[in-house]
């Protein structure tokens, strides 16, 4: 394997900022949603795209008056990090290489069949992702029975920033990486935002 000593001389991780920042809305105001981009322009290095990830930190607000979600409500997303993104485009000199839209959806029905029980209680949490269990029951109470449910409440209630990566390699394009490493590329990335988290 191409990823492991002696064919492996080092691997460091790198930092790719998008071009326009995501800024945090004020309170009664919505957060941009669509046009967020990023390019890796670098052709003198080959890059581990089946291990890269996308990091994440946000915060959940009641799009009523922005202010925290209450510690008392059932409100939390269901699909992990993964609800955060609604499409995605990846281009290599202007050519679409991947495009997938609402690919949420397909990531959390795949997530579903892929993830063993040991990895979602372990690994899959760095992902917000904490799976549902029983029936729908208030998140408050002490008896919860969902504690999928009531674990990512508690992580996101009251304003708590949540740290969570997206790795790329549950989106097909990247997934089909495992084996093998692209030739230097120059990569642009578009990413819509998901206008309400599901």
């Amino acid at each position: 394997m191409f990823r492991t000593p002696p064919y492996l001389e080092k691997t460091t991780y790198i930092r790719v900022d998008l071009d326009t920042a995501l800024d945090v809305p004020g309170n009664n105001s919505t957060q941009k949603k669509m046009g967020y981009k990023f390019a890796l322009k670098d052709r003198d290095n080959f890059y581990d795209w089946y291990n890269a990830y996308f990091r994440v930190d946000f915060d959940l607000e009641d799009t009523a008056n922005g202010g925290d979600i209450a510690e008392d409500t059932r409100l939390a997303p269901i699909n992990g990090s993964f609800s955060l993104i609604k499409s995605l485009v990846v281009k290599s000199s202007g050519k679409k290489l991947y495009e997938a839209n609402n690919i949420h959806k397909v990531v959390f029905i795949k997530n579903l069949l892929d993830f063993s029980d040991d990895f979602s209680r372990s690994v899959a949490k760095n992902y917000f992702w904490h799976l549902d269990n029983a029936d729908d029951t208030v998140v408050a109470e002490a008896t919860v029975k969902n504690t999928g449910m009531r674990s990512r409440a508690i992580l996101s209630d009251q304003g708590k920033t949540v740290h969570s990566i997206i790795p790329l390699n549950r989106y097909s394009f990247f997934e089909s990486l495992s084996d093998r490493l692209l030739p230097p590329l120059h990569f642009e990335f578009e990413i819509n935002l998901q206008t309400i988290m599901k």
